[in-house]
C-alpha cells in the first residue's frame, strides 16, 4: 500500500493555512504549465465511465453463516521473566491443585511457563507447568547446577489425545468403565532423574528439606507486605530491632519451634559496645509457618 500523501500547507487553526493561495500557486509551478501551453491550462477531456458487468446471484447460498476470521497483526514476543524468579529460586504456588505448597524452579519454557519441580518426594509437587502470575519469588535458593533439564518443553506435557472408536449396536447402550489414568514409567523415571541431584542440594543445607515440605499460609496477625524474613542476616540489624523482632517472633508456636530448631544458643550482649544484641546465623523462615 502506497504511503499516506501529506498536505504541503497545513492548517495552523481551522481555516487559516499556512502559506497563501498566491505563494502556493508559485510553490506547486501551476505558472509554469500555463505559460507553456499559451496561458491557459491544459484541458483534458474525460475518459468515458466502463459499465460495471452485473454479477449473476447465486442459486443457492449456504444455510450456516460462514465465519470470517479477523485480522491479527500481533507478532508474538517470548514472555519476560520477572527478575525475582532465576534458575533455583524457591517459589509459593498461590492457586491450583497445589495450593500454598513450595517449589524449585528449574527453567522457562519457550510458552513462557515456568518448569518446576517440589521435589515430589518432599511436598508431592511433581514436573509441572506454572504461569509466573500465580506464584511468589521468595529469597531462598537452590542449586541446580546438577540438573539436566534440556529435554523438558511444551511438547513433552501436552496431552495425548487417542482417536474415539466407533461402538456397535450392543456397545452402545452397555455403560462405559471408565479405566484410570496411569502415568506411563517414561515420565516415572524422569522425575527420578530430575529429583535426584535436586534432593542432594537440599539435603545439603540445613532445615532446606523441612522449609520446602512446609505448607505456606497466613495465620492471624500475620500481614503479607511484612513477610521479608526470609534468609535474613541477623548480624546487619540494629540491636534493638533485633530484640523486637524476635520477641514478636516468639508468640508463633511454628516460628519458636524454627528458631530452637536453627539457633540453639541466643547469645546477649548488652554492653553497649556496638556489637549486635544477638549473634544469629541465617535462617530461612521466622514466621512464615515454620522453616
Amino acid at each position: 500500500m502506497a504511503p499516506k500523501q501529506r498536505t504541503r500547507n497545513p492548517e495552523l487553526i481551522p481555516g487559516v493555512r499556512k502559506v497563501s493561495r498566491s505563494k502556493m500557486y508559485h510553490k506547486r509551478g501551476l505558472w509554469a504549465i500555463k505559460a507553456k501551453n499559451g496561458g491557459k491550462f491544459p484541458h483534458h477531456e474525460k475518459a468515458p465511465a466502463v459499465a460495471p458487468v452485473a454479477e449473476k446471484p447465486p442459486k443457492f447460498y449456504p444455510a450456516d453463516d460462514i465465519k470470517k476470521p479477523l485480522s491479527n497483526k500481533r507478532k508474538p514476543k517470548p514472555t519476560k521473566l520477572r527478575a525475582s524468579i532465576t534458575p533455583g529460586t524457591v517459589l509459593i504456588i498461590l492457586s491450583g491443585r497445589f495450593k500454598g505448597k513450595r517449589v524449585v524452579f528449574l527453567k522457562q519454557l519457550s510458552s513462557g511457563l515456568l518448569l518446576v519441580t517440589g521435589p515430589y518426594k518432599i511436598n508431592g509437587v511433581p514436573l509441572r507447568r506454572v504461569n509466573q502470575a500465580y506464584v511468589i519469588g521468595t529469597s531462598t535458593k537452590v542449586d541446580i547446577s546438577g540438573v539436566n533439564v534440556e529435554k523438558f518443553d511444551d511438547k513433552y506435557f501436552a496431552k495425548q489425545v487417542e482417536k474415539k472408536k466407533k461402538k456397535g449396536e450392543n456397545e452402545f447402550f452397555e455403560a462405559e468403565k471408565q479405566e484410570k489414568n496411569t502415568l506411563p514409567a517414561e515420565k516415572k523415571d524422569d522425575q527420578k532423574s530430575v529429583d535426584a541431584p535436586l534432593l542432594k542440594a537440599v539435603e545439603s543445607v540445613p532445615d532446606l528439606k523441612a522449609y520446602l515440605g512446609a505448607r505456606f499460609s497466613l495465620k492471624a496477625g500475620m500481614k503479607p507486605h511484612e513477610l521479608v524474613l526470609e534468609k535474613l542476616h541477623f548480624e546487619s540489624l540494629d540491636p534493638i530491632l533485633l530484640f523486637f523482632i524476635c520477641f514478636a517472633s516468639l508468640k508463633n508456636p511454628d516460628a519458636r519451634s524454627c528458631i530452637e530448631n536453627t539457633v540453639p544458643l541466643l547469645v546477649v550482649n548488652l554492653t553497649g559496645s556496638g556489637s549486635p544484641l544477638f549473634k544469629l546465623p541465617p535462617v530461612y523462615c521466622m514466621s512464615v509457618g515454620g522453616c
